[in-house]
């Protein structure tokens, strides 16, 4: 990593008055391509489908736009995240691998 990546890479995170929170940040090429393909294949189109009464099924196509899957996609991998339980009680400390 370059002594410029070092020094221009940051990531802001805080919570608004509304509750929302606000993300902002530039990262590095690796750390970019790393985000990017953890939340490329989950942030795609998603139709859904509706089974009628009559056994028709009614697909429903996805109308979010780009930046709200993005989000979405983004949600699902901090669930899964979480859900593992592999990450540092504290201090961005990585726990031991078994």
């Amino acid at each position: 990593m370059s002594n410029s990546n070092k020094i221009a890479r940051y990531l802001e995170l805080k919570q608004r008055r509304d509750g929302m929170w606000w993300l902002q940040g530039k990262l590095t090429a690796i750390t970019g391509a790393q985000l990017n393909a953890i939340l490329d294949p989950l942030s795609g189109l998603r139709s859904s489908s509706i089974v009628e009464a009559d056994d028709t099924t009614t697909v429903i196509p996805d109308q979010r736009p780009y930046g709200q899957r993005l989000h979405d996609a983004f949600d699902e991998v901090c669930g899964l995240v979480l859900k593992s339980g592999d990450q540092p009680v504290s201090g961005g400390t990585r726990p031991p691998s078994s």
